[in-house]
């Protein structure tokens, strides 16, 4: 049980790290297309 709560909080973190990252990166591409 505190294994599968453990999974499901870790893909959910995953998921926004995924998110935030591409967002990171549209966001340099857009700073360096500024230049």
């Amino acid at each position: 049980m505190y294994f599968q709560f453990k999974n499901n909080i870790l893909k959910k973190f995953n998921k926004q790290n995924i998110l935030f990252n591409f967002e990171l990166q549209s966001t340099f591409k857009k700073i360096a297309l500024n230049k």
